[in-house]
């Protein structure tokens, strides 16, 4: 439902239909209303797989799973976005949902982002190919996302082709870390290798199965448990049940 990413969403969307003649091309939204995570029976770009190639494969890893690190890794208020094709319907979408009054729909959690609605969807460089082994899962592999607009936008704005998805700690920082060295100096560290970490290229974060977020920072291995609090009480996806 709409009110899962935002109360003031049900409101919103009516009176954009409504209205829907003033805009150069119908608002998206809100985004996370377009994504759900990926079924068994889709393929691995997150669309319906066909019957003919379901019949070959078997399915193993059900990105259900998958469902807390999907929601950690994605901003929940880019959820609640609307995507417009100009600055003009961005003005439009705003003056709409002014009209609509603060209770209604309170203005300060409103996002109206303007993309290129007509763009076709990214070709994206699939991170489970070049690092085969090493990279088993993406928040983009885990999730079906039909609209490509939509798609777009979530590469753009939350990264979801580079944030790799992991069952451990141990299993990130064998599959994304790689290990640079670099000569410290000093008295008591003269010619000693200090070991440095980078991720991977290509990948700009890791999370694990549970929410946590683990990866290097400034050449170190970090981990981040995943905070269960809300400061906005924003629907996610685990509590929207996507």
């Amino acid at each position: 439902p709409l009110a899962a990413f935002g109360f003031y969403q049900p409101a919103l969307h009516e009176a954009i239909s409504r209205r829907s003649h003033e805009f150069s091309a119908p608002p998206l939204g809100p985004l996370g209303a377009c994504i759900k995570l990926r079924d068994d029976d889709d393929d691995d770009d997150g669309r319906e797989e066909s019957p003919s190639s379901k019949n070959g494969r078997h399915h193993h890893n059900s990105a259900r799973r998958w469902l807390t690190a999907v929601d950690a890794a994605i901003d929940s208020r880019k959820l609640e976005a609307w995507i417009v094709a100009s600055a003009h319907d961005k003005h439009k979408l705003f003056e709409i949902a002014r009209s609509l009054g603060p209770r209604r729909c309170p203005l300060d959690r409103l996002q109206i982002i303007p993309k290129d609605l007509s763009r076709p969807r990214y070709q994206i460089r699939d991170l489970r190919a070049t690092y085969p082994g090493r990279v088993t899962e993406t928040v983009a592999s885990a999730l079906r996302v039909d609209n490509a607009a939509a798609f777009n936008a979530l590469v753009d704005l939350e990264k979801i082709d580079a944030v790799a998805l992991y069952e451990t700690r141990q299993d990130a920082e064998r599959g994304c870390l790689v290990e640079t060295t670099t000569t410290t100096t000093g008295a008591s560290s003269a010619g000693a290798d200090d070991p440095h970490y980078a991720l991977l290229k290509g990948v700009t974060k890791a999370f694990l199965i549970d929410g946590a977020e683990t990866g290097a920072r400034n050449g170190r291995p970090y981990f981040k448990p995943l905070y269960r609090g809300g400061a906005h009480g924003h629907q996610s996806m685990t509590t929207t049940g996507l």
